[in-house]
């Protein structure tokens, strides 16, 4: 089995079973900025690409940033601007972040793209993302966090 795939499947069953950390969070600890890599399949293919994500965060827990992605030659994606094929793109994002147990959601502002995730203790965001449509995609993110908290 290829690396990428145990991995996934190794981080679903460590969420399902384990259900991550069970500390609570601030409304405001999501904010920050992210790197890591991206895992997936889109129109094109299996992929796998360089992923990042800056969110600021209200005292409530609603978020708003941006998340983008460059292809680091395995494989290219979507741009959102009307689906040629790209090496990379940025997208604006709305969330919410649930202080209680670390997970959040968020939606692309202008394509179908959702995500859902997990903060862990440590400041990594493991997050999911879809995209039904015209140019579906489903991945898998891996981010640590890049700024000091």
């Amino acid at each position: 089995m290829p690396f990428y795939k145990l991995s996934i499947a190794s981080l679903l069953a460590t969420t399902m079973f384990f259900g991550g950390c069970s500390r609570e969070f601030k409304p405001g600890d999501i904010a920050g900025s992210y790197r890591g890599t991206n895992l997936g399949i889109n129109s094109h293919g299996e992929f796998q690409n360089i992923n990042w994500a800056k969110f600021e965060a209200s005292a409530n827990g609603t978020f708003k940033g941006t998340i983008g992605w460059s292809s680091d030659g395995t494989g290219p994606g979507h741009a959102s601007d009307g689906g040629h094929v790209a090496h990379g793109d940025t997208e604006e994002v709305l969330g919410l972040f649930n202080p209680k147990d670390g997970t959040f959601v968020f939606v692309e502002n202008k394509e179908m793209g959702t995500a859902a995730g997990t903060l862990k203790s440590d400041g990594t965001l493991e997050i999911l993302k879809t995209q039904p449509g015209e140019r579906p995609m489903v991945s898998i993110a891996i981010l640590k966090r890049e700024d000091a908290k």
